[in-house]
């Protein structure tokens, strides 16, 4: 019994506080097929697939370097609960949309590959 208690304990810690996700966001899918406008160019369609709680911050210094290595545009760290849908990301395109801005899911690391916490690197679409 103590040893379930002990693991159980472990698991919580692992999560991230709720008062550090205060950001509602979609996550969305590019659904592979376009329209295209009048100039011929291809217009992307999105849907969105979940709605949930983010943690939203800016890269900074050093950390912005690391991230870079990964993804050459990030600019923004986000972090959510685990999804499984965003850990196998395979050919589809994602994004997360917050508020007005359109963040490109460029990378998603696997926190300890624990299945717990997703950190995403993103580039802001312009």
């Amino acid at each position: 019994m103590l040893s379930w208690l002990v693991n159980r304990c472990r698991i919580m810690a692992k999560r991230i506080p709720a008062g550090n996700m205060r950001h509602r966001v979609k996550i969305q899918t590019n659904d592979g097929e376009g329209t295209y406008d009048s100039y011929g160019q291809e217009t992307a369609t999105w849907s969105t697939t979940d709605e949930v709680r983010a943690a939203i911050e800016p890269l900074r210094g050093r950390e912005a370097e690391y991230a870079r290595q990964l993804y050459a545009t990030a600019t923004t760290k986000v972090t959510v609960d685990y999804l499984e849908v965003l850990n196998s990301t395979g050919a589809t395109r994602r994004r997360v949309l917050f508020g007005s801005r359109a963040l490109n899911i460029g990378s998603v690391v696997n926190v300890d590959e624990e299945g717990f916490v997703l950190e995403l690197l993103c580039g802001e679409e312009k």
